[in-house]
């Protein structure tokens, strides 16, 4: 119990500082102890070398599941899908079968190589899981946190994406963005040369293509966040409901950008994040 204590003031005050790979050390300690779920890995994407890791409690292989793919953040710059585990791990727990793939990062890759990536992973999942007789996916679920949202919406929103890979957003049911920088216009150096010139901002703006055809997207922000300022869910908000479509906006009290991912830690956090998560997934 003291260890457990220990641990547990550790991870608080690592999760107050920033999302490192301490933090991420810590936070998945447990899924290491954890039998009760499978794991896979495959490769999505061979040109480039991108691999995805499949979560799915053993108790429901082969059952009616729905279906997660999760996009993680870290400003299109750093982490791995080896960092989110705690993710797959918590969500399959839940029922669900869950998916987390890769992708290439600046500096390596610009504007939209990522985007591009985010539309094979979506492909991938729609061929290898929804579409076979291996998995009984029952719906699928794009969900992304920080960078990752913006680049699952975008890949939703900008039909071009997944047209490219003879796909369309349809194959999708749902959208959750957790803190999503969905409408910025790039202001930091590093962020200007990822995504410009210039001109080429509304290209990577989520808002410019927004339809009304896009699926259900459910934004969750924290009103604490200094990170990603509330002006993009609440931009994107008004885009999707201009052109008629299905958009849920949900803000938490005192929940800043690292904050809206604790309760899909072991050590908990806001667990009316969680559950609104789950119940929309199931909805």
């Amino acid at each position: 119990m003291k260890y457990r204590k220990t641990l547990f003031s550790l991870l608080a005050v690592l999760f107050m500082t920033a999302c490192t790979k301490a933090t991420f050390s810590v936070i998945n300690i447990p899924t290491s102890l954890n039998n009760k779920i499978e794991v896979a890995n495959a490769v999505y994407d061979q040109k480039n070398n991108l691999s995805l890791s499949v979560y799915q409690s053993k108790s429901q292989i082969k059952k009616p599941q729905e279906v997660v793919i999760f996009f993680h953040g870290g400003r299109w710059e750093t982490g791995s899908r080896e960092d989110y585990k705690f993710i797959g791990y918590k969500l399959a727990e839940e029922g669900f079968l869950v998916v987390i793939p890769d992708y290439r990062k600046y500096p390596d890759v610009k504007f939209p190589a990522f985007v591009e990536d985010a539309a094979q992973a979506i492909a991938w999942v729609d061929d290898n899981i929804m579409n076979t007789n291996a998995f009984q996916g029952e719906s699928l679920t794009v969900m992304g946190h920080s960078s990752g949202a913006h680049i699952g919406a975008l890949a939703l929103a900008d039909a071009s994406y997944l047209a490219k890979l003879d796909k369309a957003p349809s194959v999708v049911d749902k959208f959750i963005g957790l803190a999503g920088p969905y409408s910025f216009t790039p202001e930091a150096d590093d962020l200007k040369d990822m995504f410009g010139p210039a001109y080429n901002y509304p290209n990577m703006q989520v808002t410019t293509f927004i339809d009304g055809f896009e699926p259900h997207m459910y934004l969750l922000h924290g009103d604490a966040d200094e990170t990603v300022e509330a002006y993009n869910y609440q931009k994107l908000e008004q885009a999707i409901t201009a052109k008629g479509g299905k958009v849920t906006v949900k803000v938490y009290k005192d929940i800043d950008h690292t904050d809206i991912l604790k309760p899909f830690t072991w050590v908990g956090g806001d667990a009316e994040i969680l559950n609104d998560v789950k119940d929309f997934v199931r909805r």
